[in-house]
């Protein structure tokens, strides 16, 4: 009875998987679902109540004092008619409304800049086809599906560019080291240097003479309280950059750059004068006839890896594979963030995983087929062969056969009890 998985417990405890549904799924919170009712609820009531001369004379009311429309009324030597002025009055009741109806609304949903697409892990499919054989019962897609999507070891990530309408297929960028996407050259270059320069250089602390100039401030990073030195210091974008790649997630350079101020207090200029009395020089490995041997500054370094080793440090392609268990070193991003909303969005659903994986069972020669009016897709190591008046079984399957056709509501959990008395 593996075949039988419409039991009553699995009904009760989970809801079954129409795909004739789709059309109208919405893999929004809850929570927006809530307030857009509520919302509705509001503006219905306001238009009843304007249908019916407004509110009254009360607090927010057309016709009281905090309206701003009867000292206008005065001035212009009449009463006015409610709504007479179509709506323009904004600073009235129904503007307000409509503000509070916007400052209530819910907030617009993530669009992915990126296609994702989930495929199994290797060693943990093979551990999967091992089990189900083994078993040799009849699972649910869904349910093998689900299972992969559990933990990302199980699974690997495809990120490719979204496609777009007469337009030549767009690419992206990944780190070498780690292997892990970027929009950008440039996103996947800083995070090499900051994650993997222990690969390309030996890294040595030196003591350095503190910068000499006449530095009346220096500037801070309002985000980590991190001093990054005077404006007017020929190295400061290029610590800016450092900093930003290092310590700033999710967040553009430019906006990164607005959060900085600037302060003038002798003892926070002397501490930043302090900190550049340390240094460190990157002695490069591997090094070839005619390279330096070493560089004092990240710009030097930068422009080293991307003149003599950019194909170990950045490569492009139309799509990046990486490792499920990686999404959680990803710096944050559109990119990561369209991740985890695929994978989140396939756990609640998970068709277009379970189609990624209906290929490969076939391919171990297991049984892929449907069954039900709702067209629910099962698996099962064990080929079916229906019988016909010609098939002959033993007189103990044929009896269970027999109570099964007699009781066809009977759920797998009950049939030992129901048919020989055992409890399990």
């Amino acid at each position: 009875m593996a075949d039988q998985p419409e039991n009553k417990s699995t009904e009760d405890s989970k809801e079954k998987l129409d795909l004739n549904e789709l059309s109208g799924l919405d893999f929004g919170p809850n929570w927006a679902a809530d307030r857009e009712k509520s919302s509705n609820r509001k503006n219905t009531g306001s238009s009843a109540r304007d249908k019916k001369g407004g509110f009254g004379g009360g607090k927010g009311s057309g016709g009281g004092p905090r309206s701003g429309g009867s000292s206008r009324d005065r001035r212009s030597g009449g009463a006015r008619p409610s709504g007479a002025d179509g709506g323009a009055n904004r600073s009235g009741p129904r503007g307000a409304r409509g503000d509070f109806g916007r400052r209530n609304a819910a907030p617009a949903q993530f669009e992915p800049t990126v296609k994702v697409d989930l495929y199994p892990q290797d060693e943990a499919f093979d551990a999967l086809i091992a089990r189900l054989r083994a078993s040799a019962r009849t699972y649910q897609l869904f349910d093998i599906a689900q299972l992969l999507l559990e933990k990302p070891d199980r699974f690997v990530v495809v990120v490719a560019p979204l496609a777009a309408k007469e337009a030549a297929p767009g690419k992206l960028y990944y780190s070498v080291p780690g292997h892990l996407p970027f929009e950008s050259e440039e996103g996947a270059v800083n995070f090499v240097i900051s994650n993997y320069l222990d690969q390309f250089f030996d890294i040595e602390e030196i003591e350095t003479d503190p910068p000499k100039g006449n530095f009346q401030m220096v500037n801070r990073c309002t985000i980590t309280g991190k001093l990054l030195g005077p404006p007017n210091y020929h190295r400061y974008q290029e610590f800016l950059r450092h900093h930003h790649a290092n310590e700033i997630s999710g967040m553009s350079f430019e906006r990164f750059t607005s959060k900085i101020e600037s302060v003038k207090d002798p003892e926070q200029i002397e501490a930043w004068l302090e900190s550049m009395k340390k240094g460190a020089r990157y002695i490069v490995k591997d090094r070839q006839d005619g390279e330096p041997e070493s560089f004092e500054s990240l710009e030097a370094v930068r422009f080293f890896l991307l003149q003599h080793r950019k194909d170990k440090v950045v490569g492009s392609g139309e799509s990046v594979r990486f490792a499920g268990r990686d999404i959680e070193r990803m710096p944050k991003g559109d990119i990561r963030r369209s991740v985890e909303a695929y994978i989140e969005k396939q756990k609640v659903f998970p068709l277009e995983s379970a189609n990624n994986i209906r290929g490969r069972l076939r391919r171990h020669k297991f049984a892929v087929y449907k069954k039900g009016s709702k067209g629910v897709s099962f698996v099962c190591a064990v080929k079916r062969k229906f019988r016909d008046s010609k098939t002959v079984f033993t007189d103990s399957i044929r009896d269970l056969i027999d109570f099964i056709e007699k009781h066809p509501e009977i759920p797998a959990s009950k049939l030992p009890k129901a048919y020989i008395g055992i409890d399990t």
